[in-house]
């Protein structure tokens, strides 16, 4: 039979918290959207230089 032992640290263990997704407003997603296809034009530029 396998007794459980509980450690030291268990009553100082993290509760996990159930956090509800946040919902991104329009405005934000057309943002992270810019961000985005911002950085893939200056990487495409960047690997243009690179590898000509």
């Amino acid at each position: 039979m396998i007794i459980k032992i509980q450690s030291i640290l268990f009553p100082y263990a993290r509760q996990k918290e159930d956090k509800k997704p946040v919902q991104l407003a329009q405005k934000d997603r057309v943002y992270a959207d810019r961000m985005v296809m911002i950085l893939l034009l200056i990487v495409i530029i960047i690997a243009a230089i690179f590898f000509s």
